[in-house]
């Protein structure tokens, strides 16, 4: 027999273990990223006495707060349509 309400119920379940498996995943690399950028500002004098290039390093970080961007736009979509989708149809219990 075809439970359609307990199969929709494991349904949001899993996409929402997911998606909080997934943000919280990504505030953890957030925080390392936050940590690296700090640890390389705090060495860069010491790098580039060693004759290093920090440009390779700014680059990555920069590119990394693009990337960050769009993933906190993405994060904001989905959280948008999540509450007109509770707003507009309250009897699917999102």
């Amino acid at each position: 027999m075809l439970n359609l309400h307990s199969h929709w119920k494991n349904a949001k379940r899993i996409i929402g273990d997911g998606w909080h498996g997934t943000v919280g995943f990504l505030k953890n690399v957030d925080r390392g990223m936050n940590v690296g950028r700090r640890l390389v500002g705090a060495l860069s004098p010491a790098i580039q006495a060693m004759g290093g290039n920090m440009k390779a390093l700014e680059a990555g970080f920069g590119q990394y707060d693009q990337t960050r961007g769009q993933v906190v736009s993405g994060i904001n979509n989905v959280q948008t349509m999540h509450s007109r989708l509770k707003r507009a149809v309250p009897e699917i219990d999102l």
